[in-house]
């Protein structure tokens, strides 16, 4: 995070003791601020629109 100045991180894993595991944090100044494990459940993939026109240079959008 500090190479690449970012202060905002998340970590996908999957283990046998916990499986399909997202991990969301954010820093300040190299230290961690905060921490939140979330486990999936009943994952459903969204279906893609081809409708939708995607632009270079447009700003991601993450909804959970």
């Amino acid at each position: 995070m500090e190479r690449n100045n970012a202060s905002l991180f998340m970590l996908v894993s999957n283990s046998k003791k916990r499986p399909n595991n997202v991990i969301l944090g954010r820093t300040f100044e190299n230290s961690m601020l905060d921490m939140a494990e979330v486990s999936l459940t009943n994952f459903k993939p969204l279906k893609l629109d081809t409708s939708i026109d995607i632009t270079p240079g447009g700003r991601p959008v993450v909804l959970f």
